[in-house]
């Protein structure tokens, strides 16, 4: 699934701007449009019965090219400048997954209780 970032493309139910969102194409297609510069790969969002929030699924494979597997590891924040191969980024995402991480990142870490600080918290207002 891409999604335009600049342009037009035909498909053949119509044509597809950038402010269109994310559709699907054939693989080769897809590929080109991404290699020219003018589309991007988006995660496929799923949406199962009886959860209340979208969950991301993040597919890959060996069939994927070098850059590809690069763009998904680069979202979800993955060093990946060392491998030399694709099967060393499937390895890399595949740990990854392995260990439940979650892809987006806590916003800070929990802070410890510091007695000497005061409790600058909301309170009611004193006249």
């Amino acid at each position: 699934m891409i999604r335009l970032k600049c342009g037009v493309c035909a498909t053949k139910n119509g044509l597809r701007r950038a402010g269109d969102g994310p559709f699907s194409l054939s693989q080769p297609k897809e590929e080109r449009l991404v290699k020219r510069g003018v589309a991007e790969y988006v995660v496929d969002v799923t949406e199962q019965v009886g959860v209340e929030e979208p969950q991301k699924t993040i597919r890959y494979d060996a069939g994927m090219t070098m850059k590809q597997l690069q763009g998904i590891a680069a979202y979800l924040g993955l060093d990946v400048s060392k491998a030399k191969r694709k099967q060393d980024v499937i390895d890399i995402l595949d740990a990854h997954f392995a260990t439940d991480a979650d892809p987006e990142p806590s916003q800070e870490p929990a802070a410890e209780e510091d007695s000497d600080v005061p409790n600058l918290g909301a309170e009611e207002p004193t006249a």
